[in-house]
């Protein structure tokens, strides 16, 4: 079955199983909207030997992003054209919007950073790799959101998978996690997990 139409704020998951398993060590990470995950991501990337799988989406450019290097930004029709030629490895439908991970960017680098939601994280378990979950306080993150969209009903919304997220952290489904208080420090507790030890 391929992604067609999805009422809004549904999640569908599709993984596709014929890919050969990467070269690349993936370091696979997600959390809580807000959580502050893409400015982590952004710090780790200085390091050479790491790069972003990039994700393609439907969804529009927010302010201070850039094609190519935060999303590919491609239509709907873009994307199902990739889906029927069996171009992801998976696909997901979030605020009524697609995103999928292209096999192709499973292999870029030493280590690939795999940014995704818990849903997607799970897909990932056949494949040796480190999982990471960023989160912090709901009300923190509610303010965060705020400041991101000025909009109260979007910052709810972005928030309504808050306690199902937490709930698939505190299950033990991820091997280590990140409390999202200090960027300094956060970003030395981020590289410990990748360089530091035999975690991948």
């Amino acid at each position: 079955m391929r992604p067609r139409t999805a009422p809004k704020s549904l999640y569908i998951f599709y993984i596709y199983h014929d890919c050969a398993k990467p070269m690349s060590k993936l370091v696979v990470v997600t959390g809580t909207s807000g959580c502050g995950k893409s400015t982590l991501i952004r710090r780790i990337l200085n390091h050479e030997n790491v790069s972003l799988s990039v994700s393609h989406t439907t969804r529009e450019k927010r302010a201070g992003e850039n094609n190519h290097i935060d999303y590919h930004f491609i239509t709907k029709d873009e994307f199902m054209k990739m889906d029927r030629s069996n171009e992801f490895y998976e696909t997901t439908f979030y605020d009524n919007h697609y995103y999928g991970t292209a096999k192709s960017e499973l292999n870029k680098n030493e280590y690939v950073i795999i940014d995704c939601d818990r849903i997607g994280a799970a897909k990932f378990n056949e494949f040796n790799n480190v999982k990471i979950f960023f989160y912090n306080t709901k009300d923190v993150l509610y303010e965060r959101l705020m400041k991101r969209y000025n909009n109260k009903e979007k910052a709810e919304r972005r928030l309504q998978s808050y306690e199902i997220d937490m709930k698939t952290y505190r299950e033990g489904n991820y091997k280590h996690s990140i409390f999202t208080d200090d960027l300094e420090r956060n970003v030395k507790e981020l590289e410990t997990i990748i360089f530091g030890s035999n975690n991948i």
